[in-house]
């Protein structure tokens, strides 16, 4: 299983993360899969579109995952990174299929 994963780090919110996950080709689970925290809520193949840049990540998901999710159908989160994590997560996105 690969995961790459991004947290808001506003202390009086609770917090909040998502991570990308993929399972390795030799794994009987395909496609990626998106996981909301507090409480691994977690959806499959649920991003309908993705864009990123340095000002951000947005992602539109599906209607059902977004209720399984408990997130809202479109979501811009706001990269606080250096060009060094940046590159890395561009890479790692790519790696779990999601650059399409």
């Amino acid at each position: 299983m690969y995961s790459i994963g991004l947290s808001e780090e506003a202390e009086f919110s609770g917090g909040f993360a998502v991570s990308f996950q993929i399972a390795e080709p030799d794994d009987e689970e395909s496609g990626y899969c998106l996981v909301a925290e507090p409480g691994q809520r977690t959806a499959y193949d649920a991003i309908t579109s993705f864009s990123l840049d340095r000002a951000g990540l947005r992602l539109t998901l599906g209607e059902q995952a977004a209720a399984q999710l408990e997130l809202p159908e479109r979501l811009m989160l706001q990269l606080a990174i250096t060009d060094e994590q940046f590159e890395a997560l561009d890479r790692g996105l790519r790696r779990v299929g999601l650059l399409f």
